[in-house]
């Protein structure tokens, strides 16, 4: 992995410049430092940089935004949810039958983490 971040940063900086470059390196040891064998070899890794990296202000502004915005949809959804499925453990609504203990105890967020490191590597992004 050292291999492909000096690399990946020897080439980074030259497209995007000096001034990226602390940026690059702290992203880079993150990103590393969570790279797991199952998420792919170093040559995985090095297109994984190279393809998510924003190296200009323009491209950065645009990905905070839009992961701002989307975060925002999905942690409110999931808090819909979860207060829908806890209604009628939560509120004075009648008798609560097992299944209802089941719904309520469910957490629709419980593997938010687990899709967005190793499957679609969303994290990964934010910490490039």
């Amino acid at each position: 992995m050292n291999d492909s971040k000096v690399k990946l940063e020897k080439d980074l900086v030259a497209k995007y410049g000096e001034p990226q470059r602390l940026r690059l390196q702290r992203g880079l040891k993150q990103v590393a430092e969570l790279w797991r064998t199952e998420d792919g070899s170093a040559s995985v890794f090095e297109e994984f940089v190279r393809t998510n990296f924003a190296g200009d202000q323009p491209t950065l502004d645009v990905m905070f935004n839009r992961f701002e915005h989307l975060l925002e949809q999905l942690n409110g959804h999931i808090t819909e949810i979860t207060r829908e499925f806890r209604q009628q453990s939560d509120l004075d609504l009648g008798t609560i039958y097992p299944f209802d203990e089941l719904f309520a105890g469910y957490s629709a967020g419980a593997h938010v983490t687990d899709d967005f490191f190793p499957k679609i590597k969303l994290a990964f992004i934010v910490l490039l």
